[in-house]
């Protein structure tokens, strides 16, 4: 049986999930929906996403842990049976790559906030240079971390 984290059980209170249903249904559920709403965001602004990477980095990983614990099991098989995710294999693969492209835009992020704070003691152009290719990277990383993500959300079935 897979585990639910006490993070995708905060979750499902903050989105009204009924987590007295099976543990592996619920928290199916709060991970589409949290994929769903990283992917909102992600169209609606880059901007606004960089201030939270490091929350969307940690959320990111419950949900790619949870789905490595529903690999496998009986909960997983059911899931699958009944149409609610169409493959775990394949949400466990893009699950690892978004939570490594997150991690490197995350990287990104704060090597670019040395860079800032260098720039301010420093006051030097080329401080300017270097913020901006961290933001030109970043805002690269976050178009291929939206593809991914859009990416996973095609294996969750018509029933979650």
């Amino acid at each position: 049986m897979a585990q639910a984290s006490l993070l995708l059980r905060q979750k499902a209170k903050e989105y009204n999930i009924d987590i007295d249903e099976s543990t592996a249904l619920w928290a199916v559920r709060v991970c589409k929906r949290m994929l769903e709403g990283y992917l909102s965001l992600l169209k609606l602004s880059h901007e606004k996403v960089i201030p939270g990477i490091d929350r969307m980095e940690e959320e990111l990983l419950a949900i790619k842990n949870f789905f490595e614990d529903l690999r496998g099991s009986s909960d997983g098989d059911f899931l699958m049976k009944e149409g609610y995710i169409r493959s775990i294999i394949e949400i466990v693969n893009v699950a690892r790559k978004a939570y490594i492209k997150i991690s490197v835009i995350l990287a990104q992020s704060k090597a670019k906030k040395n860079a800032e704070d260098i720039q301010k003691q420093e006051d030097k152009a080329a401080g300017k240079e270097v913020i901006a290719r961290y933001l030109e990277d970043i805002s690269q990383y976050l178009f291929e971390y939206q593809d991914i993500i859009e990416q996973v959300l095609t294996c969750f079935g018509s029933k979650v």
